[in-house]
């Protein structure tokens, strides 16, 4: 009798046991399709154009083409010879500043934030114009764009309206919101605004795809004022760098100077005298052009995170700021009370039963070696750490390391050894595809964006072809294979010189540069003639 009861309570345990691992676990989860609801996609970023009410003069911001980009170059020429070696600064900074506005014509909010100008997007929607079709596979078929330029709090009002007039006429009390990039921050605060009070009971799946709540990086250098370059980083971003010359001779002259300036160890020297020329027009030209600009938009300050507090003291540390830009200090402050709650909000809303996921992207450095960390692997905008919540990453051309890997659980771990899922603040809901860039958006991801909000419980165990892991491949589809040892080359994005002797090689370099310098200069002459 006794053996029988001891039976029945260890078997008692053990079903207990199993339904606690079964519900808590989100690997175990049944994956299984729902009642279609309407997919709600915010995009990243909308064009801004000015003389936005008279079509035949309307116009992209910044409004500039490559003879214009030219001639402003050649115009400030002169002040930048008079600065270095005159130490004439402020005649420089003034002229530069001209130069550059005249294509940012009108691109900045008022001191509170808000457009003072004819300037805008050209997006307007109407409830008579949504589509009808709500249960289409198509994740843009409610697509919300927005003035890229306000605070995510003023375009979360009409997200609102909008998310209202496409459950009227679905007949749904619920949606799916897919948000990208900047959308992420537009997402967050309508969550924050609408959402989180009701316990999130009208968001069925979030999806948080190249998330920029956390900060880019890039932004929060040149907002902060602490722009540093690092010499490798500006020496791999130079030898990619395609400048696009016309004339043959100028492009060879131009590679070969880059490469002179690597072989050489020359790159250090330019990145010393950018440093130092940068600190003589940041709290003149470089702080006044971000005021007119950019740093009087709250939208772009929603991307500023870990520096925050620096970048406000920065760019409204001179007299009087405090009081002239008070209603824009508002607005930023109050958006960086959503910024912050964002992790609470995302563990919230998966306690409350939606589903919510991220897709991070990554297998490149930083597009401009302007900061910290620039090596690290990046979609070429954002930080992957930031993408994924916390993720531990490697540089985008090494490893996490052995004695970091030998610590931590395998199943985590990416085929390339570059990045570390357990760590990020969603390990079973995060995907991460490798030799996606930013800014490209290929179909080929979109049955997975598809899934993840019509699938329940989707995870990255439900599907093996939407694993953990997986790399976009070249060619016309860009198609997206589930990550391998073979296919996740992390040292691929590495320049090497081949087999020929290294001396033999700068050598080369050095006639080469030189021979190149008496065609430039030739070319030159004959221009001046003609």
């Amino acid at each position: 009798m006794q053996k029988t009861r001891s039976f029945v309570r260890f078997l008692s345990m053990t079903l207990a046991l199993f339904l606690v691992f079964s519900v808590g676990s989100p690997i175990a989860r049944a994956a299984e399709k729902k009642e279609p609801t309407p997919i709600i996609y915010i995009i990243g970023r909308t064009s801004i154009y000015k003389h936005l009410s008279d079509p035949e003069r309307r116009a992209q911001v910044p409004d500039a083409d490559g003879d214009a980009i030219t001639d402003a170059v050649k115009e400030a020429l002169p002040y930048v010879a008079k600065a270095v070696f005159l130490g004439q600064w402020d005649a420089y900074c003034d002229k530069a500043y001209d130069l550059i506005m005249q294509f940012f014509e009108d691109y900045g909010l008022d001191e509170n934030g808000d457009v003072c100008t004819d300037t805008g997007p050209t997006f307007r929607w109407s409830e008579d114009e949504l589509p009808r079709d709500y249960r289409s596979e198509n994740p843009y078929t409610y697509r919300f764009e927005y003035d890229c330029r306000l605070s995510p709090l003023e375009i979360a009002d009409d997200l609102n309206d909008y998310i209202s007039a496409v459950k009227r006429i679905s007949g749904q009390q619920k949606v799916s919101v897919i948000s990208r990039c900047e959308g992420t921050n537009i997402a967050f605060a309508y969550l924050y605004k609408y959402e989180k009070q009701n316990h999130y009971a009208g968001i069925d799946a979030l999806v948080l795809y190249d998330n920029s709540t956390m900060g880019i990086e890039m932004l929060e250098a040149a907002f902060s004022g602490t722009i540093s370059i690092d010499p490798d980083a500006a020496s791999r971003f130079l030898s990619g760098y395609d400048l696009a010359l016309d004339d043959e001779t100028l492009s060879q002259f131009v590679a070969l100077t880059l490469k002179m300036l690597q072989e050489t160890y020359g790159i250090e020297l330019t990145a010393e005298f950018l440093e130092g020329f940068y600190r003589h027009v940041k709290d003149t030209l470089f702080r006044r052009f971000l005021k007119s600009t950019f740093a009087s938009t709250p939208g772009y300050w929603s991307m500023v995170n870990d520096k925050y507090d620096l970048a406000k003291k920065y760019i409204f540390g001179e007299k009087g700021d405090a009081e002239k830009y008070k209603g824009l200090i508002a607005k930023l402050d109050a958006f960086r009370a959503v910024q912050q709650s964002a992790p609470q909000m995302i563990l919230d809303m998966k306690a409350a039963g939606v589903d919510v996921s991220a897709i991070c992207k990554y297998g490149f450095m930083g597009n401009y070696p302007i900061y910290e960390d620039v090596k690290k692997c990046s979609d070429g905008v954002t930080g992957l750490a930031k993408q994924s919540f916390g993720a531990a990453v490697s540089d985008f051309d090494s490893t996490l390391g052995f004695r970091y890997l030998s610590r931590r659980p395998t199943d985590y771990i990416s085929p390339d050894k570059q990045v570390d899922a357990g760590t990020g603040l969603l390990p079973d809901t995060t995907w991460y595809i490798k030799n996606y860039e930013h800014n490209p958006f290929w179909d080929s991801i979109n049955p997975l964006l598809v899934k993840l909000c019509r699938v329940d419980g989707f995870n990255v165990k439900s599907d093996p072809a939407w694993s953990r892991y997986t790399v976009m491949e070249d060619g016309g589809d860009h198609n997206v294979t589930p990550m391998t040892a073979e296919n996740c080359d992390p040292h691929g994005d590495i320049v090497r010189d081949g087999d020929e002797h290294p001396y033999k090689s700068f050598f080369k370099s050095i006639a080469n540069f030189f021979r190149y310098v008496f065609e430039v200069l030739k070319l030159l002459a004959n221009r001046d003639k003609a």
